[in-house]
Order: structure tokens, then C-alpha cells, then sequence
């Protein structure tokens, strides 16, 4: 008779993820479970320019910075020129200097980037290429925080991946959505325009083109 370990269900993991466990487990051995699970260890990196440390995380074969990047640098802002906000929620920059701002080691990732990792957390192949508001496994609900959104909008936070609602910059120079929405860059970009993830208090998750002239969050992924 298998013996199952007692992985205990709550904010870190999902009833999702644990039937994802239980099916490694069942067909394959227990070195699997333990590749499945890795992505729960949280450790920690220091970006060599400014002595800032990060927490990083591990989902699948990718390694996130599990915060949102923290850079000064041009064309970047806190919300509301607010330094206090930057030290939550982390810079919002435009995509041009979105492009090239991570750390040595780290980059931008690209749309494809995300959509491997929305796949890993529960998304259908056949819905990661839509563009548009995407509800295929609840990836939002999986990749927020389990705080700081508004009541009913909160995630689990099952993979550490942490999203808060750090809202973003419009191209006229207004601030928007703090508390409610956030929005990421991807590397991918079409002419004026690049793609984004905008992630709301629903549990899906939003695949769509910005102009690169929005403020926005970056997530660098490792090389």
C-alpha cells in the first residue's frame, strides 16, 4: 500500500497543487515529488549594483525573482512619486528601459517566458496563446499573494510567486489602479507596442499588447 507524506493544504499549498503532488506520486517516484515541490523553497539574491536583495523562487525549470525589481534608474518611478511605495511595490518603468534593467545573470522574460510558466501553474497550451482576459486555471489566483488585495481579489500565493497590486503608470503621466491591479512587462515587443500580463482582484490573468510608454512592473527571470 502507498504511503503518502502529509503535506499540510493551506495558503502555500493549494488543494490544486497537492493533487498535482499526489499524481507524481502515484505514477512516478519519489525523486518527482521532490522536483515538484522545489518551487516552495524561497532563497534569496543580491543585485550587485545597488546591494538591494531579492527573493528568488523556482517553478518548473524556471527561476522568478519572486518581487518585483527595485532599480532606480531613467524613466522609472515609484507610484505617486512616493519612495515609500517603490520599497512595497517595486519601480514601475517603461519598456525601453524595462528591456535591459535587470541584473547580471537575470533578464526581462519574454512572452514565451511567461507563457511556460502560466502553462506550469495550470493554464491549458491551447489558451496561452489568446490575447485577452484568459481564466483557463486560475493562474492569477495561484501566482497572487495571499494579502494586500481587495477582499475576494486575494490569491494563494501557492508557488511564492507573490504578485501584490502594485498598479501601474499611464503614458500621460497619471498613476492608477494601486491596490487593485498589476501589470508586467514581457521582453516581446511589436512596434510601439509590447506584451504585458495584467493580472486584477479575478482569478485569471490578462495577455495583452501596451504601449511601451505605460509604467510597469518587471519580474526578471534567470538566465
Amino acid at each position: 500500500m502507498t504511503e503518502f507524506p502529509n503535506i499540510p493544504i493551506g495558503p502555500s499549498i493549494s488543494k490544486k497543487i497537492y493533487k498535482h503532488i499526489m499524481k507524481k506520486l502515484i505514477f512516478g517516484s519519489l525523486f518527482c515529488f521532490i522536483c515538484v515541490v522545489s518551487f516552495g523553497q524561497v532563497s534569496t539574491f543580491t543585485d550587485s549594483r545597488d546591494s538591494k536583495v531579492y527573493n528568488k523562487v523556482t517553478i518548473g525549470t524556471q527561476t522568478w525573482m519572486a518581487e518585483n525589481l527595485n532599480y532606480e534608474h531613467d524613466s522609472s518611478w515609484c507610484f505617486s512619486n512616493d519612495t515609500a511605495e517603490c520599497s512595497t511595490y517595486g519601480r514601475l518603468y517603461k519598456w525601453e528601459q524595462a528591456d535591459t534593467i535587470c541584473p547580471s545573470g537575470w533578464h526581462l522574460p519574454t512572452d514565451s517566458e511567461w507563457k511556460i510558466l502560466e502553462e506550469y501553474v495550470g493554464m491549458s497550451s491551447s489558451y496561452s496563446d489568446l490575447t485577452g482576459y484568459r481564466t483557463s486555471g486560475d493562474v492569477g489566483y495561484y501566482l497572487k499573494s495571499a494579502s494586500s488585495w481587495p477582499t475576494g481579489g486575494y490569491g494563494t500565493d501557492g508557488y511564492y510567486f507573490s504578485v501584490l497590486p502594485a498598479g501601474f503608470r499611464k503614458p500621460g503621466g497619471n498613476f492608477t489602479s494601486l491596490g487593485h491591479n498589476a501589470l508586467f512587462w514581457t521582453a516581446t515587443d511589436n512596434e510601439s507596442r509590447a506584451y504585458g500580463r495584467l493580472l486584477f482582484y479575478q482569478k485569471g490573468i490578462e495577455r495583452s499588447l501596451f504601449t511601451k510608454q505605460y509604467g510597469a512592473s518587471v519580474r526578471c527571470v534567470k538566465d
